[in-house]
């Protein structure tokens, strides 16, 4: 299984969608199933789900502070 860290931002293309988040220049988005919604700023341990060519689909199960994250 992989895990990211990922910060998520807000949706430039589409702010009424849910926030994204950007690993190694891929779109990360949550999937569907996943029941959390991130919103923009909050990073969160997340599990890669699937891998596409120009984004990759992730369920996110862990809240992490930033504090937490910047040590």
């Amino acid at each position: 299984m992989v895990n990211f860290i990922l910060k998520f931002v807000e949706n430039k293309k589409n702010p009424s969608e849910a926030a994204i988040a950007f690993n190694n220049k891929k779109a990360c988005l949550v999937h569907k199933q996943a029941g959390i919604k991130p919103m923009k700023g909050e990073y969160w341990e997340c599990f890669l789900w699937a891998d596409y060519d120009k984004f990759c689909l992730v369920k996110p199960f862990k809240k992490i502070e930033e504090k937490d994250v910047n040590a």
